[in-house]
């Protein structure tokens, strides 16, 4: 056994003497072509795939006399001249490890150059390091140009340190169609000097598969730049841009004309001291931006997180807008476009924060395109400068978190698939032009338009409701038959700027529409003690039976002393009998049932009516069916049972359905049932233990007590029960 470590150290040097490192070093001492042997030191050798290359203050071209190529790691820099290294022609060379490029304090240029259609891959990491202290203005450059392909397989990392004033060259430049893929993550840093420029042209394609880091702790300017109309820069993983100390502009996308910048994760800006921006720009003719996940803007200080779109440009996002530290600012010229896209609820933070900053989201042109059942959500106020194009998705918004549409700004679309869920305000001008509010509630597209507005300090706020007004549809019989006193709008606007409104129909909101000069606007009177609904008068009528509109004769004045105005839609004759109106909807439990009963004024065409249940007021199920009356203008009264509610909440509804198909719903009843808990004791005769089961027990803890014939009280305890289940031994009672 004491010879036992003396055989491991035997063993581990027979293994380990095959494997030493036999790579040469090749270093280059002439300006002549990498397929001479007299390029390099190494004799009448040329460098092979075991082997470490180095350029050093000469200028040496890969062409196509030289092969494939094949070497393990490749390092450049210009610690003695002027070091460059061209690849060229349309063959292949491969680095199996690292690539290394430095630009130390001489003046003299560092270029690795690569052109035509030849492939250049590194499987491991590349690294370009202008060093700390660098003071001159001689260039350190990766060119890539023609249709040539530089792959790395891992992280690619430019450091940026220090130059004179008068180094304005590119960093990175990209032109004719080269594309160059990162495996792994990208870092791109400027720690000081004039300007860190990394620019796309042509057609050339930039792709980041791992994620992008800009970090700017010093220097003036610090670009990735998308210049050209073809050119793409593709990022499938997020992009962080920090500034900590930089000057002048940090921007992703800067300059980007009519190109494109795809990030497929998120987009976080980060300004970390007082005054030092950073930027996501598009600037270019018809340029687009697309940001798949989020776009976060952090800062300190007013102006420093920004996002500029100029010039016809457009934003899509698929995530959310965020601005966590209260500051960050959107700028766009009135022809750029920001788009919300996403397959997922969205966000958008306020357009002026309170209290804040002075930093604003500045909103020319808002286009809505998700394609989610999810909406877009406003967290605060949003204005709309220019126009609000509505393509699909719905926008929510409240009391709180109003959209404002501002003066002489229009709206485009408005449709069942795309519309405002909750109230909205114009401001001003109406652009010479009718104005339509394109609102609904959350399952009922239902328009509302005003006349033209020529009053700049006008404000007109609308909202669609889905449920009755308190007094129903109680309304002035001397000048209208029937109203459609279930649903209704509200207008609040200030003095001074009368309008006509009309009011739009579909089969969502209304039926039994068949004479469309007898439709008439109802306004609420809601004076006190007679609340009910006033003829307004028809001045035009359009469209058909199933979709059309009414505009009022008379001009919505000076608001009333009881604040917003509402409005439905009302007949002049019997012959336009508006929806079933409903007066009664009621539930309770009544012992081991639920009990519904509601009762009727008016049935048009009506079918049936499907009761619904819920557990949640989300999912509902139909648990019952009952037919109509059809047609009638007597009061009708139904009722029902549930046999089988749900311990606990209950929500119900009617589905109301005409004979056509359509339906409308009830608003909604909820029932808290509690039923008695069932108890089961076994076994019968008793022997060694009691056996307990209890359903519907709503407590896992309970009051055990046990008597014998007479009445005397044997046992009393407070037990806990597993699953409704208890056992208890006999010889403890």
């Amino acid at each position: 056994m004491k010879n036992f470590p003396q055989i491991i150290v035997f063993l581990f040097l027979f293994f380990l003497l095959p494997f030493s490192s036999n790579a040469t070093i090749f270093k280059a001492i002439a300006n002549t072509s990498w397929h001479l042997t007299s390029t390099w030191d190494q004799g009448n050798k040329l460098p092979g795939s075991a082997d470490v290359v180095v350029i050093d203050g000469f200028n040496v071209t890969f062409d196509n006399n030289a092969g494939d190529v094949t070497i393990k790691r490749l390092e450049i820099n210009n610690s003695s001249n002027t070091s460059f290294l061209t690849i060229e022609g349309d063959n292949s060379f491969t680095v199996l490890n690292d690539l290394e490029v430095t630009a130390n304090n001489i003046d003299k240029n560092v270029d690795l150059k690569i052109q035509g259609s030849v492939t250049f891959h590194v499987k491991g990491s590349s690294l370009f390091e202008r060093v700390s202290g660098n003071n001159k203005d001689k260039r350190l450059r990766l060119h890539l140009l023609g249709s040539a392909i530089m792959t790395v397989d891992n992280d690619f990392t430019f450091n940026y340190h220090d130059s004179d004033n008068d180094e304005y060259n590119e960093e990175v430049l990209m032109e004719g169609s080269a594309k160059m893929n990162i495996g792994g993550h990208t870092y791109l840093n400027c720690h000081g000097g004039k300007e860190f420029l990394f620019e796309l042209k042509g057609s050339s394609e930039l792709t980041l598969i791992g994620n992008l880091e800009m970090n700017m702790t010093g220097g003036n300017n610090f670009f990735v730049a998308s210049t050209s109309s073809l050119s793409h820069l593709q990022i499938n993983g997020s992009a962080t841009l920090t500034n900590s100390g930089g000057s002048g502009y940090f921007a992703l996308g800067a300059g980007l004309n009519s190109g494109s910048l795809t990030v497929n994760g998120n987009v976080n800006l980060n300004s970390t001291a007082t005054g030092k921006k950073v930027i996501l720009a598009s600037s270019g003719s018809s340029a687009i931006v697309e940001i798949r996940g989020n776009i976060s803007m952090s800062a300190v200080s007013d102006e420093a997180a920004q996002i500029y779109l100029d010039d016809e440009s457009v934003l899509k996002l698929g995530g959310a807008l965020l601005r966590p530290t209260n500051y960050g600012a959107l700028n766009m010229n009135n022809t750029s476009t920001l788009e919300f896209n996403g397959t997922i609820s969205q966000t958008v933070p306020p357009t002026k924060l309170e209290n804040t900053g002075n930093d604003s989201l500045w909103i020319s042109n808002l286009s809505l395109k998700n394609t989610s059942t999810s909406p877009l959500i406003l967290q605060g106020d949003l204005r709309v400068e220019d126009v609000l194009y509505l393509n699909s998705g719905k926008i929510i918004t409240s009391e709180t978190a109003m959209l404002y549409i501002e003066d002489n700004a229009t709206i485009v679309g408005g449709s069942d698939a795309a519309y405002i869920e909750g109230p909205m305000v114009k401001i001003g001008r109406t652009d010479n032009q009718d104005f339509t509010f394109p609102i609904g509630n959350s399952t009922t597209y239902a328009p509302i338009t005003i006349s033209e507005v020529a009053n700049s300090s006008s404000e007109i706020k609308a909202q669609f409701f889905g449920d009755p007004p308190p007094w129903g549809d109680n309304f002035d019989q001397s000048t209208m038959d029937n109203v459609n006193g279930d649903k209704y709008w509200s207008i609040g606007k200030n003095a001074g700027n009368d309008v006509k409104v009309t009011l739009h129909w579909s089969e969502a909101i209304v039926g039994g529409i068949t004479d469309l000069d007898d439709m008439v606007v109802a306004r609420a009177d809601e004076t006190v003690g007679l609340e009910e609904w006033k003829n307004y008068g028809n001045s035009a009528t359009s469209g058909t039976t199933t979709e059309g509109s009414v505009t009022s004769s008379a001009l919505l004045g000076d608001p009333p002393p009881w604040g917003d105005q509402k409005l439905t839609l009302g007949s002049i004759s019997a012959s336009n009998a508006l929806p079933v109106e409903l007066t009664k909807f009621q539930a309770a439990q009544q012992g081991t049932h639920v009990y519904l009963q509601w009762e009727t004024a008016s049935e048009l065409n009506t079918s049936h009516f499907e009761i619904e249940r819920s557990s949640d007021i989300t999912n509902f199920e139909t648990i019952g069916r009952k037919s109509s009356a059809g047609n009638t203008i007597e009061y009708q009264f139904y009722n029902t049972k549930d046999n089988r509610p749900e311990n606990g909440l209950n929500y119900y509804r009617l589905k109301i359905v005409d004979t056509d198909g359509s339906f409308e719903y009830s608003h909604v009843e909820v029932v808290r049932f509690e039923s008695e808990p069932t108890i089961e004791l076994f076994p019968n005769p008793v022997k060694d233990m009691i056996q307990l089961k209890v359903d519907n027990l709503e407590s896992q803890e309970s009051t055990i007590e046990i008597f014998d014939k007479v009445g005397k009280r044997l046992f009393f305890d407070v037990l806990r029960f597993e699953d409704g289940q208890l056992e208890l031994d006999v010889d403890k009672i």
